[in-house]
């Protein structure tokens, strides 16, 4: 507990540390340090000087660019094909604080009306600056001006303006070269992320390279809550909107991976069927077992030409030889191993390699989703209560009789004409 106005204090002081204040930071904070030793609070003037030695510590290496420029946000722009990079540098107390990037991939005809468009969605979640210095200037700043106060209401009015000469010119035109490295920076991990797919599709004897990679994880706690995810990556980029999560019907009673498998993976296919979206390798989290409930189902349909795959886990290898340069005490573990539906012995992922970082990211975040599924499914069912599945009984009912008696037992003991 402490005083309402000690507490605003250390919200106002947070608040302006976030928002790259530093000289009014600087400024309360040493008050305070002389105010507490004046008054012999020499414990409380040393955290102040705590205060002060560890923020000087973080803005140290934050150079002044403009020096009477306080708060500003400069936009930057670079345009190239269908592309179109955005670049949104925050300077406060005339200091280059934050930057943000985004990258839109769509033909642009109008950079005016791009970069209009790209500010009010920017500022739509966020905080207005006092300025906004822009690379182009609008048809109608005003309107933009408005249309901004009214998205942010507590706000002080904003300035919009394209500089043509000068420091603050100058930022803009760096700001426009950052969006320019965004996009080659883009290019270039796209370039490596393709000739990785091309690696893993030599690696693993693929007839064609797996542009679309997808993985099947299950997961399951004592056989509840049994779910699945199927993640996708394209490009060996994670393609978020194409996950897609399985509440398991088949399997009720007691966990059972390899009929869990054929389920999700029939699904999967009757829908790439119906909607010819079938990916180019289909990894299964787990080993020949896995694997093998996946080509049950394949076989069903003889028309299909999917690679399939099992990743298996590395696990401890109590067989390997211990050696004078290994610690006995500590376990051997194999490597993360592939197996493969014609080939008897499984390929061992060497860590580093391309075709594990591929592999084991994809598989690394089917688990993650699932798992992130299941937990969910794990609470509700935590939440439910055997009164749920009785006719008659709602949510109000439910709380009124558990209120009344404490607990279940409690109302088992009770009559019928008492309940």
């Amino acid at each position: 507990p402490v005083e309402r106005e000690h507490y605003l204090t250390m919200v106002h002081n947070g608040i302006a540390f976030l928002q790259g204040k530093n000289r009014q930071l600087i400024k309360v904070l040493k008050n305070s340090m002389k105010e507490a030793s004046s008054r012999e609070e020499y414990e409380l003037a040393a955290q102040y000087r705590d205060q002060l030695a560890a923020f000087e510590k973080i803005t140290e290496r934050q150079s002044v660019i403009v020096e009477n420029l306080p708060e500003a946000d400069v936009v930057g722009l670079y345009q190239r094909d269908d592309q179109v990079s955005f670049c949104v540098q925050m300077v406060r107390d005339g200091k280059l604080i934050g930057q943000d990037n985004f990258l839109v991939k769509a033909p642009i005809q109008d950079d005016r009306g791009a970069l209009g468009e790209f500010v009010l969605q920017y500022y739509d979640s966020r905080s207005l600056p006092k300025e906004i210095l822009l690379p182009l200037n609008l048809n109608d700043d005003n309107a933009l001006e408005k249309a901004l106060q009214q998205s942010d209401s507590g706000a002080a009015p904003v300035q919009l303006y394209a500089p043509q000469k000068g420091p603050k010119r100058d930022l803009v035109l760096l700001a426009g070269k950052n969006a320019a490295y965004q996009m080659e920076e883009a290019d270039r991990l796209a370039t490596r992320r393709k000739a990785e797919v091309e690696i893993l599709k030599d690696k693993l004897n693929l007839a064609k390279a797996p542009q679309r990679m997808e993985c099947i994880d299950i997961s399951n706690m004592q056989g509840t809550a049994i779910v699945a995810s199927n993640v996708c990556f394209i490009d060996g980029k994670p393609a978020k909107d194409k996950y897609r999560l399985y509440s398991i019907q088949s399997v009720q009673d007691g966990p059972d991976d390899y009929n869990s498998i054929r389920e999700v993976v029939r699904r999967r296919f009757d829908r790439g069927v119906r909607e010819e979206n079938l990916p180019d390798l289909l990894v299964i989290d787990g080993g020949r077992g896995q694997l093998n409930a996946a080509l049950d189902v394949l076989r069903d349909f003889p028309s299909l030409d999917v690679p399939i795959v099992g990743l298996a886990k590395s696990r401890v290898d109590k067989n390997k030889r211990k050696t004078q340069f290994v610690d006995a005490s500590a376990p051997s573990r194999s490597f993360e191993r592939v197996f493969f539906p014609d080939r008897e012995a499984p390929l061992p992922l060497n860590p580093g390699s391309t075709e594990y970082r591929l592999l084991t990211h994809i598989r690394d975040e089917a688990h993650r989703f699932a798992i992130t599924y299941h937990r969910k499914k794990r609470a509700k069912i935590a939440r439910r209560s055997v009164l749920d599945d009785v006719p008659g009984i709602g949510k109000v009912l439910r709380t009124r009789l558990l209120e009344h008696f404490g607990n279940l037992n409690a109302m088992r003991a009770v009559s019928l004409d008492e309940l």
